[in-house]
């Protein structure tokens, strides 16, 4: 069985005007840690579980042995069996692998041991797991977190744009009269589908831009007359320097610890630079929200001619990168979707999974 975003977008609209929204669990599988967040009558219940690391040995074996983990911790917290409720499933863990397609195979795998009854998101709709099995490749489901951010929109009024600053990417979403710009009703059947991770990062809608792991001299060979040297200190050091946001700045170390680290960046020390680290914090800040409001504009020419009048922001990083990269575009009238809905900070997407998979309970 295959289901289409125009279906999800339709039923979750109708169920949300009604008030009664029925079981359901979504649940993302990142690089480093499984999201699990649940809507229904019993209220929402979330859960972020570490996946295991081991510097020398199979990746295959952390996400195995971290992924059962999860879903037994979560079942434990919440008296909830995911084997016996609507899942919706997205991944972006393929990077920890070799190639992509052996981290679909593996998640097909998992899920088929764990939770035969889940839908995979996909580029253009959910999947049944029997239908991912035999078609569509694997690209239309690398990254397709974008469903779960798009469906995490639609009850919360006319809205133009949605973006997603997570801890390593940007997701630049548009949207269309309050329901989803999608192109086609149906799910693509071609790995060339244009809602696909591979498209996105072509055309500016995925940015490696996040608030903790982009590295520093990704952003800039250069900040504030400094030159950056590679493979030295991420965005978390910026993001911890200047966030405003204490609960953010409480997920990062001590300020000296993040000082030392932006100026390493450079081949120097604190002493050294003195006040010059928070120059250079800014400039890197500046050139993070000048590159995703320079994507914002690609988006918007092509995709909404008629311009963006409200956004949604959700992920780390919406206030401290996504809210002032949509200044610099016009669009000042957010709506923060996991305030709005109660969600916990960087479980945006993981609710619009849970939506979708509530859609499926009949």
């Amino acid at each position: 069985m295959i289901i289409g975003m125009a279906s999800l977008a339709v039923t979750l609209a109708e169920r949300g005007k009604s008030g009664r929204m029925a079981e359901g669990l979504g649940i993302e599988l990142e690089n480093a840690r499984v999201k699990l967040l649940a809507v229904g009558s019993s209220g929402m219940r979330s859960l972020v579980h570490p996946l295991p690391f081991r510097p020398v040995g199979d990746r295959q074996m952390d996400v195995a042995e971290g992924f059962a983990a999860a879903l037994a911790e979560f079942t434990s917290l919440t008296g909830i069996l995911p084997r016996q409720v609507p899942v919706v499933v997205a991944a972006s863990h393929h990077f920890a692998y070799p190639a992509f397609r052996i981290a679909h195979e593996h998640l097909l795998t998992l899920l088929a041991e764990h939770l035969p009854n889940a839908f995979l998101a996909a580029s253009d709709g959910l999947w049944s797991l029997a239908q991912a099995k035999t078609g569509a490749g694997y690209l239309p489901f690398v990254l397709a977190r974008t469903l779960g951010i798009e469906l995490a929109t639609v009850l919360h009024g006319a809205l133009t744009l949605a973006l997603d600053v997570g801890s390593t990417s940007t997701e630049i979403v548009p949207l269309l009269r309050g329901q989803l710009a999608y192109a086609k009703t149906e799910p693509e059947s071609s790995d060339l589908s244009e809602r696909n991770s591979r498209a996105r990062l072509q055309d500016g809608r995925l940015l490696w831009i996040g608030s903790l792991e982009t590295p520093l001299e990704y952003l800039a060979p250069v900040a504030a007359g400094y030159r950056m040297v590679p493979r030295k200190g991420r965005m978390a050091a910026v993001t911890g320097l200047l966030a405003d946001d204490p609960w953010l700045a409480a997920l990062l170390p001590d300020r000296e610890h993040l000082r030392l680290e932006v100026a390493q960046a450079v081949g120097l020390d604190t002493e050294l630079l003195g006040d010059a680290v928070y120059d250079i914090a800014h400039a890197l800040r500046e050139k993070a929200i000048e590159t995703i409001a320079i994507a914002i504009r690609q988006v918007m020419a092509r995709e909404l001619p008629a311009g963006c009048q409200r956004a949604a922001i959700m992920g780390l990083g919406k206030n401290e990168l996504a809210a002032p990269a949509l200044a610099r575009c016009g669009i000042r009238q957010l709506v923060d979707i996991e305030a709005a809905a109660g969600v916990p900070l960087n479980l945006g997407a993981t609710y619009g999974l849970a939506l979708a998979a509530a859609c499926l309970n009949s």
